[in-house]
């Protein structure tokens, strides 16, 4: 893999905007993405301290999957997007009618069951870590679901980036 923010960067450096845009954090977010999608975990955490992160902590169950990347400054949680060969993914992709949202409105029911799967594991890491300047990123299904977990601490106001995601509502 070619990941040229992740290399050559400290994610201080690249995240020091805050909550602002920018193009680097958005580069750097998406190669977060792809990292996502990595299976050896090992490999994983090798390849982000160079920027200057480390992985804190995961989630993996029924296809879905959730990395923590943190530091001293920043909490990044990385929410990996639709694999081609899960079954389960691919139902939650498909599970199409809506449902209501406790913040309000209406959410995509398949992506409500998957934000449900997981978000008892991050309301925990949320309250067992010190996170500050909280981002969430993700690709694809990964994007839904960085989008359902920014609304649900909207209080703290995270940064989200998404990649391909689809509407959630």
């Amino acid at each position: 893999l070619n990941l040229p923010y992740l290399q050559l960067t400290k994610g201080l450096d690249v995240l020091s905007k805050g909550n602002a845009f920018t193009f680097h954090t958005a580069a750097f977010h998406a190669e977060l993405s792809i990292l996502s999608y990595v299976t050896d975990l090992d490999w994983m955490a090798a390849h982000i301290t160079p920027a200057g992160l480390h992985l804190q902590s995961h989630f993996e169950d029924s296809g879905l999957r959730c990395i923590h990347f943190q530091n001293k400054y920043f909490s990044i949680f990385c929410f990996r997007g639709t694999e081609i060969d899960s079954l389960n993914n691919s139902l939650t992709n498909l599970h199409l009618a809506l449902s209501p949202w406790k913040q309000g409105g209406n959410v995509h029911s398949g992506f409500l069951n998957a934000w449900e799967s997981i978000s008892a594991w991050f309301q925990k890491e949320l309250k067992t870590n010190k996170v500050i300047n909280l981002h969430l990123t993700g690709h694809s299904l990964g994007g839904a679901l960085a989008l359902l977990g920014a609304e649900t601490c909207r209080e703290i106001s995270p940064v989200a980036y998404t990649f391909g995601s689809p509407r959630i509502g």
